[in-house]
């Protein structure tokens, strides 16, 4: 058992998860803390943890699927090690290691990086590590990937520990109680999606038009989105949809699709991510951006 003090900040979802367990299953190492964070306040929390903490009291620090540019001149440390697959991930590093790979997802990165102990994994691990890669990645290949999001979300405030209990064995499929939460949360989703009002744009870029489908939502983003792309698929570019309450903007692309999101996400919406998704705030050339819709 690997016996460094160390602590691991990780993104607040599948993929977050997932980079924790590989790197845990990796090392050996089941003792360090573990703490999720989201990139939209990044800063703020961080900073809010370092008020009560010091970098210095470990051996090693972890930064898992997190764009750590904002804080960059917190965390560039000799001790830090940055795992990242956001290719807006560009501060550039005097003193800690970061290894930013523009790939599938951060589950994968670290599943190659760390790779001396790959082939102790058993089959149930590297089944799930497949099923988060699957669906970081988009591509959606296996429904079960689908479902495992759907249980990441469906537990309680604490459920990237639950999760990770839950799954600290890998994947050997659904207890009879959680699928019948995930076919619960699909009838509820399916009624709201049901009734939510769409709008689209053909909006001008790189020398060509995109077509955008917009819509309000207040929740099931990744849900919406990818029902959006695959009910509309030679109708629909990119899907933007519209947080009102946390002043939050998603975008999501189709596979076939050019346009580079983080890209796009960084001149719009203050934001970043990948070519295929990404997201950011509610800013003004957002709401300038939504006049050119109409209802679908």
């Amino acid at each position: 058992m690997n016996m460094d003090r160390c602590i691991v900040f990780t993104d607040f979802d599948l993929d977050g998860v997932g980079s924790y367990l590989a790197y845990k299953w990796l090392t050996n190492n089941e003792n360090a803390e573990v703490i999720p964070l989201k990139v939209s306040n990044l800063r703020e929390k961080l900073l809010s943890w370092l008020g009560n903490n010091s970098f210095e009291k470990y051996d090693k620090i972890y930064f898992f699927d997190l764009d750590t540019t904002a804080v960059g001149d917190l965390i560039d440390k000799p001790n830090v090690h940055i795992f990242d697959h956001h290719e807006t991930n560009t501060y550039e590093y005097k003193q800690a290691k970061a290894d930013i790979v523009v790939t599938t997802s951060c589950t994968k990165l670290i599943l190659n990086k760390l790779n001396d102990n790959k082939d102790s994994l058993s089959l149930e691990k590297i089944k799930l590590l497949s099923l988060i890669d699957d669906y970081d990645s988009y591509t959606l290949k296996y429904e079960d990937s689908y479902n495992l999001n759907i249980l990441f979300w469906y537990y309680n405030s604490n459920r990237l520990e639950y999760f990770a209990k839950r799954f600290d064995n890998g994947f050997n499929g659904f207890t009879k109680e959680e699928a019948n939460l995930i076919n619960s949360y699909n009838r509820k989703f399916q009624k709201y999606y049901k009734n939510l009002r769409m709008y689209s744009a053909n909006i001008p870029m790189k020398n060509r038009e995109y077509k955008f489908i917009s819509a309000f939502v207040d929740k099931y983003v990744n849900d919406v989105a990818h029902h959006i792309l695959q009910n509309n698929k030679d109708s629909c570019d990119v899907v933007l949809l519209i947080n009102a309450n946390n002043k939050r903007v998603y975008l999501r692309r189709q596979k076939s699709s050019d346009i580079n999101l983080g890209t796009f996400a960084e001149k719009i919406c203050d934001g970043g991510g990948h070519k295929y998704a990404a997201g950011g705030k509610l800013t003004e050339a957002v709401k300038t951006l939504s006049k050119e819709f109409q209802p679908l």
